[in-house]
């Protein structure tokens, strides 16, 4: 007898209908204390008990790309590190396949409605600026991109960053970079 297949193709992909999977954790995150531990195991169990929905969106070598809807016995293998990194799903990949992976909005709005927090409510403020020559603000979020880097940087070393090596990083990358103090509390509030 065949294995099952463990995931089927999306007749229709519509963008907005699917969360990546880091607007996903980090929803199921707040929802939940910002307690890590607990969210790694909540959204195992929502995903293998069909309260959310996960796909993937793979991209192959040749630059083809497909859409599949993945059934909840995907997930049975898969550990969650961070909202950044999972592992268990290697064998489902094929050399030179990139997958990103979505859950899909119905099912994670009924259980995990977004909220609106303090921070959202108030005008976004500048990033406070250091050795920088004068410009505009960036018009881009430096803590998503940075935490994206941190997070690269543990799965390659091991181990975090400092914030000064991040600040550096963001300097090389953009011309400017966030005060340290800033840097510094954006690399605990990933640690949990």
């Amino acid at each position: 007898m065949a294995p099952k297949k463990l995931w089927q193709p999306v007749k229709e992909w519509v963008s907005h209908e699917w969360a990546t999977w880091k607007e996903a954790w980090r929803r199921v995150h707040a929802s939940l204390s910002e307690d890590a531990v607990l969210t790694r195991r909540e959204v195992k169990a929502d995903l293998l008990a069909r309260r959310l929905v996960g796909a993937a969106r793979v991209f192959a070598p040749d630059g083809t790309q497909r859409y599949i809807i993945l059934d909840p016995a995907f997930w049975q293998p898969v550990a969650f590190a961070y909202d950044w990194s999972m592992s268990g799903y290697d064998n489902h990949i094929h050399e030179g396949e990139r997958w990103h992976f979505f859950v899909r909005r119905r099912e994670l709005d009924q259980r995990y409605p977004a909220a609106v927090s303090a921070e959202q409510t108030q005008p976004q403020q500048p990033a406070k600026l250091r050795h920088t020559p004068p410009g505009p603000s960036p018009r881009y979020d430096w803590p998503e991109h940075a935490a994206f880097e941190a997070g690269r940087i543990v799965e390659r070393k091991n181990k975090w960053p400092s914030a000064p090596r991040m600040c550096q990083w963001c300097m090389n990358k953009w011309g400017w970079q966030p005060d340290e103090s800033d840097m510094r509390k954006l690399l605990k509030r990933l640690l949990g």
